[in-house]
């Protein structure tokens, strides 16, 4: 997924609104919240306003164009479909697959594995329609 662009102007807004980025990308060189000043700031402790303000001096720089770079956790990871011997796991599939016929204990485990099986198959497919729904939007 490529980073997002947006203004100068657009990223006020995001501060003003206390839903600035973490870490953003400014000519070439990363910048982030300071959290102990609150301001962005480079490596070298270099502002990143005061960087912009002194080099154009003028309204321009609103319009310059900053990237934002993923928070650390908003990476996706795609999740596989539980499945035994190819199958998706359903109810009566962990039986099928053991080819056995259980008492009662076993019975009540394979039961217990069958049920949460399909509950995380559902996680994984809400998961998925989640992300795509994501994706599809021009969503911070």
């Amino acid at each position: 997924m490529k980073n997002k662009e947006i203004t100068i102007y657009e990223l006020i807004g995001l501060i003003k609104n206390n839903k600035a980025p973490y870490e953003i990308i400014y000519q070439g060189t990363k910048y982030y919240i300071d959290e102990l000043e609150n301001y962005y700031r480079a490596e070298d402790k270099t502002p990143l306003f005061e960087q912009i303000f002194n080099n154009y001096n003028d309204y321009e720089a609103l319009q310059e164009k900053v990237e934002i770079l993923p928070e650390e956790n908003e990476e996706w990871e795609d999740i596989e479909d539980i499945t035994l011997n190819g199958e998706t796991v359903g109810y009566g599939i962990l039986k099928e697959w053991l080819d056995f016929t259980p008492n009662d204990n076993e019975q009540k485990i394979c039961s217990c594995i069958e049920t949460l099986g399909i509950v995380m198959n559902k996680l994984i497919k809400n998961q998925r329609k989640i992300i795509e729904k994501l994706e599809s939007k021009d969503v911070l």
